[in-house]
This record gives structure tokens, C-alpha cells and sequence, in this order.
């Protein structure tokens, strides 16, 4: 076999490894206007069909007024957890959920309540949010005041019955498939490796 055919078939042979995709990418970014705070028991009572009596046991009675800010959905390319989705955000590889809440914080993703309803009012009037409204769910990382779990993740999806409200564990195992879309503010676009 001469050495041209040898090469050809040594290439034939080995094959390049299979580049994986990023995985996130932004959907859309919402400029959302300052929002004001207000009490838990309240959040998600208004128009809501169902709300995850959690918000209430796992999150501050209060949730804090909102600066004027950018709030950016996210897509996934395969399925998730929400520590992987928070690696991915973070750039880390830790699953600690102390250590992942606290740099979630640090960095500003978590929104309230408040701005998660006010997502929904947005696009209830037709703005682009990138929300899904065909019943995938749309996640959000929310601060607790907790310090053994100080972000939980609430959740709020739109189906042929209305609009509903949950909440998770940021440590929950559960998987997520790719076409539920997480909501982040304060996103860099250039550190989440798109």
C-alpha cells in the first residue's frame, strides 16, 4: 500500500472528536422598568390559576424593590439541571448549592417576584420576552435569606388553563428538557461561553 493510500485511510479511520454545543443562548433581552417591591403572599395571586404555597415557607415575606434593569431568557441546548444551568452561567464547576447561590447573588442573576410578574405583563402585551407560553416552563433564580440555600429557582409557565407559579431547590436532581428557558438579569453575554 503506498504511503497516499495509508494516510487515506488512517484519516478514514480516526474520526474528529464531536465539538459539543454551548449550552446556552439568549433568546431576548427585556428592558425592564424599575419595579416595586412587595409582600410575598401577594406575588403571584393576581391572574395566576395556581401558586406553589413554597414562596410563601422558603422565600423573605418581603420581596425588595427592583432597579431598572435587563432581563435576558436564555435557551438550552439539551437537558438540564438547574446546578448545571448554574455552572454553565457561572463558569464553574463546583455543585455546591452554598457556593453556586452565593455566586449567583454576587453576580446579580436572581430576580423577584415582582420582575418575574412583570415578565409576564410584558408578555401578555406582545414584547418580545423569549417566554414560552405554550406550556414550557420559564425559570428564574430567586433569593431565600437563607444561608444553607440562598437562591431557590420559581418557575412560571403558561398553559390552556392560565398562567401558574412554582418553586424548587436549586439542588433539586430533577432534569429539565432543553425547551424550558431560564430568565437572568445582569447577563454578560461574553462569560457564558455562547
Amino acid at each position: 500500500m503506498s504511503k497516499d493510500m495509508l494516510g487515506s485511510v488512517v484519516r478514514a479511520v480516526v474520526k474528529e472528536p464531536a465539538t459539543q454545543l454551548p449550552l446556552l443562548s439568549i433568546v431576548a433581552t427585556t428592558n425592564l422598568p424599575a419595579v416595586a417591591g412587595k409582600k410575598t403572599k401577594q406575588c403571584f395571586t393576581d391572574g395566576w390559576y395556581y401558586r406553589d404555597a413554597d414562596f410563601d415557607n422558603w422565600l423573605p415575606a418581603s420581596q425588595p424593590d427592583a432597579s431598572e434593569c435587563v432581563i435576558t431568557t436564555l435557551a438550552l441546548t439539551r437537558n438540564w439541571t438547574f446546578i448545571e444551568a448554574a455552572q454553565a452561567i457561572l463558569g464553574v464547576d463546583t455543585t455546591d448549592v452554598v457556593v453556586l447561590g452565593n455566586a449567583l447573588i454576587k453576580s446579580g442573576h436572581p430576580i423577584t417576584l415582582a420582575q418575574a410578574e412583570a415578565m409576564k405583563k410584558a408578555t401578555e402585551r406582545g414584547d418580545n420576552t423569549g417566554m414560552r407560553t405554550d406550556g414550557w416552563g420559564n425559570f428564574f433564580f430567586v433569593e431565600t435569606g437563607d444561608l444553607k440555600n440562598p437562591v431557590s429557582v420559581g418557575r412560571v409557565d403558561r398553559d390552556d388553563r392560565g398562567w401558574l407559579a412554582l418553586v424548587y431547590r436549586l439542588g433539586s436532581g430533577s432534569r429539565w428538557y432543553a425547551g424550558f428557558r431560564p430568565l437572568l438579569r445582569n447577563v454578560d453575554a461574553s462569560k457564558l461561553g455562547l
